[in-house]
């Protein structure tokens, strides 16, 4: 599945009208369009929208670490209280 940028300005709306949280897979970020920055815009876009959002990454393809697993989970929340129940610190505190 691919939306368009209006079909994920829909799924964005659906997702706050439901309190639903997204999740993104971008394990190969940078690899379907051939830009890290284009890959990026719908997890981006749902935080400008103001939705929590969890995202996750791998580097295997990325870095080269194919052996190594290495990837990355990470939490846009609104609040200190959400951040410290995902295990988290906002604001580096």
């Amino acid at each position: 599945m691919d939306p368009t940028k209006e079909q994920w300005g829909e799924i964005a709306d659906l997702c706050a009208a439901k309190g639903h949280l997204p999740f993104f897979d971008v394990a190969y970020q940078g690899f379907a369009t051939g830009s890290l920055d284009e890959d990026a815009w719908a997890p981006r876009f749902f935080v400008e929208r103001g939705l929590e959002v969890m995202v996750a990454q791998s580097y295997s393809k990325n870095l080269g670490l194919y052996a190594e697993r290495i990837g990355a989970i990470n939490v846009v929340c609104e609040s200190k209280d959400v951040a410290d129940k995902c295990g988290a610190s906002a604001g580096g505190g």
